[in-house]
């Protein structure tokens, strides 16, 4: 765990750490909360990320001079995590209304670990179409592939949200949590699931919308 609260590191900072990144694969978790980071830092963190197969957990809440992270930056994110199999959580602030469909890809590797956790091969066919016929050394270390038989499912078949989200472990979030957006999901360790963080209650995650990120999304799915 590395821990770099209140450092007042900006931008630049950020790019070192995503160089960081992109060579160290034994850090599993990194607190940036209440920097100076931006959308552009925060772009270079996910190009690090790109080739990190360590980190499962990076919190960037309480930047100061940045209110939330934008459309570009998500859609980096979602361009990380193509390859990334390993990232389980993020905490931040983003303004997006396409901030469902990271979600979704944090939620399938989620499900990866779960599965590995379980001793279940079978988290092959939910790997991105490019890493099945090799799966990354991280993964096949800690549990033996086996693919099913069949045409490969497609990605939005792969995974079923309500497998991947514990029901009896869920915990309401109070009114200070629900002020805030983040991406908070499980992630696992080798031995064992850690509890969820700051999840919605479970009626919220049956539509497979794991969290919320700002009030104009929550406006636009009430809407809805």
């Amino acid at each position: 765990v590395l821990v770099l609260k209140h450092c007042g590191l900006n931008d630049d900072a950020a790019a070192e750490i995503g160089a960081f990144l992109a060579e160290n694969q034994t850090l599993q978790e990194l607190d940036l909360e209440h920097n100076n980071i931006s959308s552009v830092g925060a772009i270079a963190l996910a190009d690090g990320l790109r080739a990190n197969t360590g980190l499962r957990q990076i919190n960037m809440l309480h930047q100061q001079g940045a209110s939330a992270f934008g459309e570009v930056c998500l859609e980096r994110y979602q361009e990380m995590l193509g390859t990334n199999v390993t990232l389980t959580k993020i905490l931040w602030r983003l303004q997006s209304r396409k901030s469902f469909a990271l979600t979704k890809l944090i939620t399938r590797n989620v499900e990866i670990w779960r599965r590995i956790a379980a001793g279940r091969g079978d988290y092959v066919d939910m790997l991105p179409d490019h890493l099945r016929e090799s799966p990354p050394r991280v993964l096949t270390d800690k549990c033996p592939p086996q693919s099913c038989f069949g045409p490969p499912a497609l990605e939005s078949q792969q995974f079923d949200a309500k497998a991947a989200t514990p029901d009896t472990n869920s915990t309401s979030i109070d009114e200070k949590d629900q002020e805030a957006s983040y991406i908070a999901l499980p992630f696992f360790n080798d031995q064992e699931a850690c509890a969820p963080e700051k999840m919605k209650p479970k009626s919220v995650l049956e539509d497979h919308s794991l969290c919320f990120f700002d009030s104009d999304v929550r406006e636009s799915r009430s809407e809805r």
